[in-house]
């Protein structure tokens, strides 16, 4: 309990200092306007920025600190050309070499969170919906991504260019981005949105180009919120642009061999082609066959008090592209529930007010089971410039029986921070009567799902109401809950400050309540989340939950630190906790030590304790996890990964990876883990190679 009142404590102190804020004098400007100037001589991409051709670009300038709601102090300039292939962009940023934190050395699917990085975004149809966006750091480290309605893509991967150089007082890149990778119009005198950001760690200030303080805009927001907020690029001639036509094939060989102690060796040789065509500059396609599952990174170990399924975001390559047009209120296709794929193909498109996705697929599903035939489609129209109407079919024909599902989802944006979603689903099909036999019942089950968030800066609030059967369970969805009726509440409160002591607060309420059919409480959580970030590096939060999830009632709090969470690997982080979980005392104790052993060798130390109070005596559980990761200047890394816990399970891998070597990619993975499972006690080593080649 004393947890619990130190909880409500800091709450209640974090609401104390949210007037300590004097009135900011907020900097508003008007939405700003490049006009688009053509090159007929390409800038030769070195990050000098020394070619006569910059000097006949419009300069953007005038950044806003988005923390402090100012014009930035350390300013940024960018320029932008572009011909009938690539858009150029020389960009220069006033950062001290002494203050910029930049450590990851290889374009991967890590996003820079805590790195400096200036970010690139284009709302090509200029609709406030739909964004590339393009990332890079002061060493040149790249990412990317596709920002949609009901999400973001960080799977999406373009082939692009950025160098860069580094001096004592500002640093300085140029970017070199192939038109034809997104989707646009391709015409003349095109006007698309456009907006610049730089994420400066040291202070934890970002700076937008275009950005109104005054327009009630969450300053992290993202998807169409964030895009709402961009500038306008004008003047863009695009009728002759030349769209990459060229078919992208990738194709690969791997090769596993694993060990079981007490049993036979496994080796198993594979192989696969994945093509990727552009059709036209609205449409793509794909088609793959045998396609690559394997998982080079591994997933991230933790011990939690869950008693849902983790979600893990998709990495094969198949799937990558247009992900974000699949993706609706209510998860109905998740495409880890796809475990095996014969053959399939995939079509995506997005124009001016539409897109549309569709695949079909051979192969084997977690819940379908093996030779299962797939089809997932949807569609969305924009009714006005404020409703988006779409509309979803998920088919999947099986050896017991058939699963459809059909739904309608509407967005009705009053204003860019008030929406309002709605989603209904109707599913039918057949289910095996215990799961097991081919003897199968009728199945016919339905969702419901509306959404309004709404609420201006610092404040933001979401009420919910959502209705799932019993039943409803579409064979690629993925649902955490059914059978529940009921309303869910959150709100929230973030602001910075330019305060002596204080930097920031948050604060974050959420209050959920469901029955089931007969009316019965099934689950009711709250929940309050409480923080403040320090001018001294310092940042202190608490919590307290109390779920009833039937048939436990649990309850937790926690206290945690962190220091210095600008800089990644100069930082720490500590957290207690204690509670009950399913009828279970705990304590909890965790430190994270993220660390460098020189500029290219990085390592994150976890260390975890539970102490658990059980009926038949107490319980220890520990478990420590490092990761250790050496890159090369030669486009080369190795990464060794331990991990131990208390069950005496354990687990070894080193990774040795090649990429981007002309055409090559090269993998070798050596496995060493031990496991408990019904078999019983289980240790397996394996070895694995692959080769990938880029046509």
């Amino acid at each position: 309990m004393k947890m619990k009142f130190y909880s409500l404590l800091l709450c209640l102190a974090v609401l104390c200092c949210l007037p300590v804020q004097a009135q900011k004098e907020y900097f508003a400007p008007p939405k700003r306007t490049v006009q688009a100037v053509r090159t007929e001589t390409p800038p030769t991409i070195d990050g000098k920025l020394d070619e006569p051709e910059w000097n006949n670009a419009k300069v953007m300038t005038d950044f806003v600190n988005t923390r402090l709601d100012i014009l930035s102090e350390d300013q940024s300039k960018v320029r932008m050309l572009y011909d009938d292939t690539y858009l150029y962009f020389a960009i220069e940023v006033e950062e001290k070499e002494e203050d910029i934190i930049a450590n990851i050395f290889k374009y991967d699917r890590i996003q820079l969170r805590f790195e400096d990085y200036f970010q690139i975004g284009l709302d090509t149809f200029h609709d406030g919906k739909q964004a590339y966006l393009f990332l890079f750091s002061p060493i040149g480290t790249r990412w990317d991504s596709r920002e949609g309605v009901f999400g973001r893509n960080p799977s999406w991967d373009a082939n692009w260019e950025v160098k860069t150089v580094i001096t004592k007082e500002r640093w300085f890149a140029e970017v070199r981005i192939p038109i034809g990778i997104m989707h646009l119009n391709r015409e003349d005198d095109q006007t698309w949105g456009i907006n610049f950001r730089h994420r400066y760690s040291i202070t934890n200030n970002s700076h937008h180009w275009n950005y109104n303080p005054n327009s009630s805009m969450d300053r992290r927001a993202s998807g169409p919120k964030f895009i709402s907020d961009f500038g306008i690029l004008e003047n863009l001639d695009l009728a002759n642009l030349k769209v990459q036509a060229d078919a992208k094939i990738e194709t690969y060989v791997s090769s596993n061999t694993e060990h079981a102690e007490g049993h036979n060796s496994l080796s198993l040789l594979s192989t696969g082609l994945d093509v990727e065509l552009r059709i036209s500059s609205h449409w793509t396609t794909q088609f793959t066959l045998n396609p690559d599952f394997g998982e080079i990174a591994a997933d991230e170990g933790d011990v939690q008090n869950r008693d849902t399924a983790r979600f893990l975001s998709e990495r094969r390559t198949f799937f990558n592209e247009g992900a974000e047009l699949f993706r609706t209120p209510i998860n109905i296709y998740d495409s880890r529930q796809i475990t095996d794929i014969d053959t399939a193909a995939k079509v995506t498109g997005t124009g001016e007010g539409w897109t549309m996705a569709s695949l079909v697929l051979r192969g084997e599903g977690k819940r379908s089971g093996e030779d299962s035939s797939f089809l997932v489609s949807r569609y969305t129209q924009e009714a006005t410039d404020k409703i988006q109407l779409g509309a979803t079919l998920i088919a999947v024909d099986r050896e017991i029986g058939e699963n459809a599902v059909f739904g309608i989802d509407s967005r009705v944006a009053f204003s860019p921070s008030t929406i309002w979603t709605t989603q209904i689903l109707q599913m039918n099909g057949s289910n095996s009567i215990d799961g097991i036999s081919e003897v199968t019942e009728s199945v016919s089950a339905h969702a419901f799902e509306t959404e309004l968030e709404w609420g201006t800066q610092p404040w933001s609030f979401e009420l919910e109401f959502k209705k799932i059967t019993s039943e409803f369970l579409p064979d690629l969805a993925f649902i955490s809950r059914r059978d529940i009726i009921g309303p869910s509440f959150e709100i929230g409160f973030s602001d910075s400050y330019s305060h002596d002591v204080i930097e920031g607060v948050f604060v974050m309420a959420q209050t959920e309540h469901y029955v089931d059919h007969d009316h019965h409480t099934v689950l009711r959580d709250y929940s309050i989340f409480g923080g403040l970030s320090f001018q001294n590096d310092w940042d202190i939060n608490m919590s307290y939950r109390d779920d009833y999830h039937i048939p436990f009632h649990n309850t937790s709090q926690s206290i945690g630190a962190t220091y210095n969470r600008q800089d990644r690997f100069k930082s720490w982080r500590m957290n207690y906790s204690n509670g009950i979980f399913q009828d279970n005392t705990f304590d909890q104790y965790e430190v994270t030590k993220p660390f460098k052993l020189s500029p290219r060798w990085t390592n994150d130390l976890t260390s975890l304790l539970r102490t658990e109070k059980r009926d038949e005596g107490d319980r220890d559980v520990w478990l420590w996890r490092n990761e250790s990761e050496y890159t090369f200047n030669w486009e080369g890394r190795i990464k060794l990964t331990l991990e131990a816990t208390s069950d005496r399970a354990y687990k070894r891998t080193l990774l040795f990876a090649y990429e981007e070597v002309k055409d090559w990619d090269f993998f070798v993975v050596v496995n060493d883990f031990r496991d408990d499972d019904a078999r019983g006690e289980q240790i397996i080593r394996s070895f694995f190679l692959k080769f990938i080649y880029h046509w």
